[in-house]
């Protein structure tokens, strides 16, 4: 689940993408040292690499495969979230843009916009900067995944597979409307 729940959906949004003519680019960024004061991520944008992109925002995906009714407060599934700052509006449009994307979709989950300014990830590195960015993640309020979290006990096998393929197709939907055009971030 940590995290290699996220880089399973952002290679698999590569697939999906890699055949499509697109009207707008996708870049798909996996970023390393996380846990050492977010190497990774810091490294990429003093690259300089996003001053060649108009880029409308980036979309971390963290910890997406975890998801139970028992160790949940709201004693619910399919409950994720969308961390946001809650006073900076590109973010708050990010999270919007995926909600709407998917309105027409039956994806099984919901990603709740969190506008809580939630910065255990790597993209509270792009907000210091002034990057509008979100997280998807799982529900760290309510259902957090504290048993696995960082430890050996962590594998495939503790998923909740429905919904890390539901949260799949929830971003991946958000991602291929963006792509193709046909919806706009406003």
């Amino acid at each position: 689940d940590y995290n290699a729940s996220g880089v399973a959906i952002g290679l698999s949004i590569i697939k999906l993408l890699a055949n499509l003519e697109v009207e707008n680019s996708v870049m798909v960024l996996f970023t390393d040292a996380q846990s050492l004061a977010y190497g990774g991520a810091y490294h990429f944008i003093d690259s300089k690499i996003l001053s060649r992109f108009n880029l409308k925002g980036v979309i971390n995906l963290e910890m997406l495969g975890h998801d139970s009714r028992s160790q949940d407060k709201k004693k619910k599934v399919g409950n994720m979230s969308c961390y946001a700052r809650a006073e900076v509006q590109s973010d708050l449009k990010l999270c919007g843009f995926f909600e709407k994307a998917n309105k027409r979709h039956a994806t099984g989950v919901k990603f709740e916009l969190k506008a809580n300014n939630f910065n255990n990830s790597d993209h509270s590195i792009f907000w210091e900067r002034g990057i509008s960015a979100i997280a998807f993640s799982q529900n760290w309020e309510d259902d957090f995944n504290s048993k696995r979290y960082q430890t050996v006990n962590d594998f495939p096998e503790t998923l909740n597979q429905t919904t890390l393929y539901n949260a799949y197709k929830y971003i991946s939907f958000g991602t291929m409307y963006f792509a193709l055009g046909k919806l706009k971030i406003d």
